[in-house]
């Protein structure tokens, strides 16, 4: 897809989702999802108008900007599907892209830290209860080039990934990457928080609130500098 099509469908998208045809995809984000306004107009999602001769169309869209703002490429959704794999979007590389990282550069350089999660509405959710240093992965694995983004603005990196049993592989994989690399000899440290068996970090978050997201993120940062020292 070129970048002018591209553009094209994210501003017809924005458009769609604030009209009539939108209200459903609206009401999803908003109740079913737990996103605020502000973060809906923020990361400007939308919903692919059905007029639009495209695989897209009828679809929730999700831009995906690099830290400069610039248009890299979409992910859209089918609020309607429950499968395992409701997702789709274009070919682009996870591995050298944040989600989110445009949204969340501020926050992560005003608290000195990024939580790293591996979804788009996680990233979202985070953000709608304020915690607005909240980047993911978009399913994929954590990479030294993720970390190597992230500690232009952060010397702390916590790593949020779902509870399930991918989740934790994934964290571990993490763990070992910045051990084998020696992230703190380069004043990076990956800390590890655990989430309930099965939660994601926007259900966590929806059912437990803010607070206890930032007592879960307190609690592993202790346990690692009380690791400093075994």
């Amino acid at each position: 897809m070129g970048d002018l099509e591209r553009q094209k469908i994210v501003e017809a998208s924005i458009d769609a989702l604030w009209k009539d045809e939108g209200k459903k995809y609206l009401q999803y984000l908003r109740e079913k999802r737990g996103l605020s306004d502000d973060v809906i107009r923020g990361f400007r999602f939308g919903c692919c108008p059905r007029r639009i001769e495209h695989q897209y169309r009828g679809r929730l869209i999700f831009p995906l900007y690099d830290v400069h703002d610039n248009l890299t490429a979409i992910i859209t959704k089918d609020p309607t599907k429950t499968s395992s794999k409701p997702f789709l979007h274009e070919e682009f590389d996870k591995s050298f892209h944040l989600f989110g990282l445009n949204m969340a550069w501020k926050g992560i350089l005003r608290r000195r830290a990024a939580i790293v999660v591996e979804g788009e509405y996680d990233v979202a959710c985070l953000h709608s209860n304020g915690l607005d240093n909240t980047v993911a992965t978009s399913g994929s694995a954590m990479t030294v080039f993720h970390a190597a983004l992230l500690s232009r603005y952060c010397g702390r990196i916590f790593v949020m990934f779902d509870g399930d049993t991918a989740g934790r592989s994934a964290t571990t994989r993490a763990l070992k990457m910045a051990k084998d690399m020696d992230f703190q000899a380069y004043g990076v440290k990956v800390i590890p928080v655990a989430l309930p068996l099965d939660l994601d970090p926007d259900d966590y978050i929806m059912e437990h609130g803010k607070k206890s997201v930032v007592t879960l993120l307190r609690e592993a940062e202790q346990r690692e500098t009380e690791n400093d020292f075994d």
